[in-house]
Formats: structure tokens, sequence, C-alpha cells
């Protein structure tokens, strides 16, 4: 009988096994959506992790803020 589903699975070409899920798939999922929170608010309570998430986020801004006119000249003026 097991040869015999063996013989029916080549002949039609069917395979048995689940389809792979796609990774966008995977990740919009709402399993994976609750285990990211759940680890990132774990996370949260960890002052060492949020103090390098803020010095990484001061970093980030002060190297990617726009300059105004006005901070251009400030070294300018407090030098005089």
């Amino acid at each position: 009988m097991e040869n015999n589903n063996e013989n029916n699975n080549i002949e039609t070409g069917v395979n048995p096994e689940k389809p792979k899920r796609s990774f966008a798939k995977y990740y919009k999922s709402e399993a994976v959506k609750r285990a990211k929170a759940k680890y990132y608010q774990k996370m949260k309570q960890d002052e060492t992790y949020m103090q390098n998430m803020r010095d990484r986020a001061n970093k980030y801004y002060h190297e990617h803020r726009k300059i105004t006119e006005i901070e251009k000249h400030l070294p300018n003026i407090t030098a005089q």
C-alpha cells in the first residue's frame, strides 16, 4: 500500500509537504508582531539598553539635522 502512495505522488506531481511561506507573510503575521512587542517591552525595562538607544538617537539627530543660518554663525558671535 505504501508503495502505491509513492507512485501516486510521483505520477500526479503532488508534493505532500507543506508549501513554504514567504518571508513577507511571515513578518506580517500577528504571532511575529506579538513576539516582537513582548521582546521590546522587556528590553525597555533594561536601563543600559535604553541609554544606548538614547545615545544612538541623539547621535543620529545631530548628524542628520539641518543646520540653520543662526547656528552657522553662532560660534563666531560667541567668540567675539
